[in-house]
């Protein structure tokens, strides 16, 4: 409901005022037993998470790339079913390859101006015709916030094929 959703940012904010949180599932509710037990069984990997998160917040964002139109292929003739299914799943393969380069070319992108104002990224695509969707995650200091946003905002100036939305 709307109300818990309201409470939830509350408790979220006033943990944020006060220390680092690791994401948990909204809604999730547990029994304290239960809480004792996964903190017992997970602790290595909770320390861990939160030595990776200390200090910081999590900056999103969503990207719209627009991407030059590639050439057309022109329209193929009538295929058997044998080659209608190897023709598939070559541009299947394409699509996972060209997927991967988008992502890399992304990253770098992004690592030029804002490589040494974060601490980890995460990207993922959601590639179309005329260009990509894509949401990057950002690991950024607590310290480096404004940085950061005074560097998303160049890279709006610069780089009109990109259409970012900021939140964290």
């Amino acid at each position: 409901t709307q109300e818990s959703a309201i409470a939830h940012a509350a408790v979220v904010g006033s943990v944020l005022g006060k220390t680092t949180s690791l994401p948990f599932r909204f809604g999730t509710v547990i029994s304290e037993q239960q809480l004792r037990h996964y903190v017992t069984t997970y602790k290595p990997a909770l320390e861990k998470s939160f030595a990776h998160v200390r200090g910081c917040v999590e900056m999103d964002l969503k990207i719209i790339w627009q991407i030059a139109k590639t050439e057309q292929q022109p329209e193929k003739e009538e295929q058997g079913p044998g080659t209608a299914f190897l023709e598939k799943k070559r541009r299947e393969l394409l699509g996972d390859e060209r997927q991967i380069a988008l992502k890399a070319e992304l990253s770098n992108l992004l690592r030029e101006d804002l490589g040494s104002l974060t601490r980890d990224e995460h990207i993922e695509l959601r590639p179309s015709k005329t260009g990509v969707l894509a949401a990057v995650f950002h690991l950024v200091e607590t310290a480096a916030v404004q940085n950061y946003q005074e560097k998303v905002q160049e890279i709006r100036n610069n780089r009109p094929d990109f259409k970012i939305r900021l939140s964290g």
